[in-house]
């Protein structure tokens, strides 16, 4: 399947970076290592991505969730 742009999801291009390391199984603080910025940063950058991402099912995990929704039907599709 060709991937979506993140333009698709209304995503900026930092959320899409903390979405594909998610989706890769990075830590915070590997994240934040990876992108130059503070952990504390990333969990912002988290929390603002819940209510932005449609289609993340309820319930266990919002990393999970969203690293599946990644590879299923996000911008990390492949």
């Amino acid at each position: 399947m060709v991937r979506k742009d993140m333009e698709d999801f209304g995503l900026t291009l930092r959320e899409m970076q903390i979405i594909r390391l998610i989706a890769d199984g990075a830590s915070n603080r590997s994240i934040a290592e990876t992108l130059g910025v503070t952990e504390g940063t990333v969990k912002n950058g988290i929390n603002v991505l819940k209510p932005k991402i449609t289609g993340v099912e309820a319930g266990g995990s919002f990393r999970l969730r969203l690293a599946l929704w990644a590879h299923k039907v996000g911008p990390y599709q492949e």
